[in-house]
């Protein structure tokens, strides 16, 4: 019997521990359980954050974040429709987004305040300019260059739209004009020649503008502050029922004085021949404007450039480069490698030297007294569409449809500076810079226009459009401290539409 008691007691326990052991085995169960229901929790999550950040990455549809909706995207054939969601209607609400906010970003800046040297700036000016008054107190190692150059990119940092000026159309009132397309600057900076398009057909006219310096009050003041004017004059050619394909200012050694202008023009279609004209804007009557009319033939021209030296001009034509004798009419070609002269230029300081900017990238040094192989070449990424030379002739700068503005050193044949930032997609975008050759303005495809510093390539400035962005047309931005011919007027004069937006 003790023995039997011993076994049984045994046995009891052995079962109390197993029943002891299984809640434990459950807990831990139930303790896995519920970790693993914590990370498919987090998991979950995660997913639905990255399912929020992707929620537009679906093929074919668009998401409305204020909606929360998805909309099928049509192709861009039914962008006329209102009602339908396209590419291009995504693409334009977002950039029209951005531009309101960089415009209300734009004003906040000017009104917090800005630097001390900005608010010595902008007040009233004297007979002298701020840069003079300032050399005649300069103290210690600080050479007058540099000041001016700080000066100017103070100024740049600054920029704020001040005023703005409606083109219109004096001599024909009945004349409704639409966009400024090209703007071309005088020497002296106080006229302006532009082409605007009319609306409601597919004329263009030449516009000559007047630019002046104007007193006005200042905003919450009694001081006055002077802005730069622009104001058409009662000059105009046309309505011209043709495309200008270009423009330049041209002397006449014959028209001492007077603002000559030199434009080609050609037929959209291409039923009419293209025309060289050179036209005096002086005359005393429209009819007596033009001096010198050459047909080119069906031909397209790319480009014009006008030698101040002789009164000679060259024409990009398709694949070649011409050269023209205004008094005698004879003509040279020059080889362009088959490729469109889409940029033309003349040495400002050596008269037998040309620079052709093609389609395929090249810059191109000619000699005029000789019609063989180009004397230098130097290539860049993408076609080059503007050219612009500095004084010092070892320097030469191009831009491209790739949006990159190069500074080139002709004796090296190599880029020395890059200024960046502007934005294109297939455009040829022209670009100005001022006569103290330190800032280089131009705008891009998206209408935002970029200011950088000559020498250093730094961005000072990206000023965005004041009115809805077009795909057709974009501003035209031209920056001077002389406009009208004025030492101290200083400003940036935007070109947008029917409108001329002045930043001071």
């Amino acid at each position: 019997m003790p023995k039997c008691k011993q076994v049984a007691g045994k046995k009891i326990a052995k079962i109390k521990r197993q029943s002891s052991a299984t809640p434990k085995l459950f807990s831990a169960t139930h303790e896995s359980t519920s970790t693993t229901r914590s990370y498919l929790e987090t998991d979950l999550n995660l997913e639905g954050a990255r399912a929020d950040q992707f929620e537009s990455d679906i093929p074919g549809y668009y998401y409305d974040k204020e909606k929360k909706n998805y909309f099928k995207i049509l192709p861009n054939t039914m962008s006329s429709i209102s009602s339908f969601v396209t590419k291009e209607t995504v693409r334009k609400q977002e950039a029209e987004k951005q531009r309101l906010s960089d415009v209300q970003r734009l004003a906040g800046r000017g009104h917090r305040g800005s630097s001390s040297m900005h608010t010595l700036v902008l007040k009233e000016k004297s007979n002298n300019h701020l840069v003079n008054v300032l050399k005649s107190v300069q103290c210690g190692q600080f050479t007058c260059e540099n000041l001016s150059t700080y000066v100017i990119r103070q100024m740049c940092y600054n920029l704020q739209p001040v005023v703005e000026w409606t083109n219109y159309c004096p001599s024909q009132p009945s004349l409704n004009l639409d966009e400024i397309q090209k703007l071309e600057l005088s020497s002296k900076k106080d006229k302006l020649v532009s082409v605007t398009s009319v609306k409601s057909c597919i004329a263009q006219c030449i516009q000559l503008m007047n630019v002046k310096e104007e007193m006005c009050r200042s905003y919450g003041g009694d001081k006055k502050r002077t802005l730069v004017s622009v104001k058409p004059s009662d000059v105009v050619v046309g309505p011209i029922y043709k495309k200008i394909s270009s423009l330049c200012w041209a002397q006449l050694p014959s028209l001492p004085g007077q603002h000559t202008i030199l434009y080609t023009t050609v037929c959209p279609i291409g039923y009419m021949p293209s025309i060289i004209y050179l036209c005096n804007l002086d005359a005393a009557t429209s009819e007596s404007m033009t001096v010198f009319e050459l047909n080119l033939g069906f031909k397209i021209v790319w480009s014009t450039a006008w030698n101040r030296h002789q009164s000679r001009f060259s024409v990009g034509s398709e694949r070649k480069c011409h050269l023209i004798d205004v008094a005698t009419r004879r003509r040279w070609t020059y080889n362009t490698y088959n490729s469109d002269p889409l940029a033309q230029m003349f040495s400002p300081t050596n008269c037998n030297v040309m620079y052709n900017g093609t389609r395929a990238g090249l810059i191109l040094t000619h000699d005029v007294r000789s019609q063989g192989r180009p004397q230098a070449e130097m290539r860049q990424q993408h076609g080059v569409g503007c050219l612009r030379q500095l004084r010092d002739d070892n320097y030469i700068l191009a831009s491209d449809f790739s949006a990159t503005i190069c500074t080139w050193d002709q004796r090296m044949r190599k880029i020395v500076i890059k200024y960046k930032g502007l934005v294109n997609s297939h455009y040829q975008l022209p670009f100005h810079i001022d006569e103290t050759e330190t800032v280089i303005c131009s705008t891009g495809s998206d209408s935002y226009t970029k200011i950088w510093d000559c020498r250093s390539g730094e961005m000072l400035q990206s000023l965005p459009p004041p009115y809805p962005v077009s795909i057709d047309s974009f501003p035209i931005t031209m920056y001077s401290q002389q406009w009208g011919n004025i030492p101290g007027n200083t400003g940036l004069i935007m070109a947008m539409n029917n409108k001329f937006k002045i930043y001071s």
